[in-house]
C-alpha cells in the first residue's frame, strides 16, 4: 500500500511534442495540473522553453513522458532508438528529444508516438486533454 500511496502522490510531467506546438503539463493528476504551451521552433529555443517550464514551475518532478511528432524510430536495437527521423520539420530530423529532455531535468523520462498516445486515450476512455496525455506518459515512465 505504500508504494500506491508513493505513486499517487508523484509529480509527473508529460509532454505533447506536436509538429506546430508543444503542450505541457505537470502535476498528480487533473486537478493541480499546471500547463503551458509553447510554438515548434528549432529544437535548441523549443527544448529551451520545455526545460524551463519544468524548473521553473515550483515543484520537483518524479518522472515525465513524451508523446512525440513523427516518425519516431520505435526499434529498441537501432542507433536512433526513439529519436525523431525523415521528419518534414526543419532541423528535428534524427533529434533525441528523449536525451534532450532526459539531460536537462535529469528526471526519469519515456518517449513514444503522439499517435500512440492518442490510442490510449481512445482505449482507456479518456478525454483527449493534456491530463490524460500526462496520466498516459506517467503510466509508460512506471511501467516501462
Amino acid at each position: 500500500m505504500d508504494g500506491c500511496r508513493r505513486i499517487l502522490k508523484s509529480m509527473f510531467g508529460g509532454i505533447e511534442a506536436g509538429r506546430t506546438k508543444f503542450v505541457c503539463g505537470i502535476g498528480t493528476g487533473p486537478d493541480d495540473l499546471k500547463t503551458a504551451q509553447f510554438p515548434t521552433s528549432t529544437p535548441d529555443i523549443t527544448v529551451a522553453s520545455v526545460i524551463d517550464f519544468f524548473k521553473t514551475s515550483g515543484t520537483q518532478l518524479d518522472a515525465i513522458g513524451i508523446g512525440s511528432f513523427g516518425p519516431v524510430d520505435l526499434d529498441p536495437k537501432s542507433a536512433a532508438f526513439r529519436h525523431t527521423t525523415s521528419t518534414p520539420k526543419p532541423s528535428w530530423e534524427n533529434f533525441n528529444l528523449l536525451g534532450a529532455i532526459q539531460q536537462g531535468l535529469g528526471v526519469p523520462a519515456a518517449l513514444d508516438t503522439d499517435v500512440t498516445w492518442r490510442c490510449w486515450e481512445s482505449s482507456s476512455g479518456a478525454r483527449h486533454t493534456v491530463s490524460a496525455s500526462v496520466r498516459a506518459c506517467s503510466l509508460q515512465v512506471i511501467f516501462s
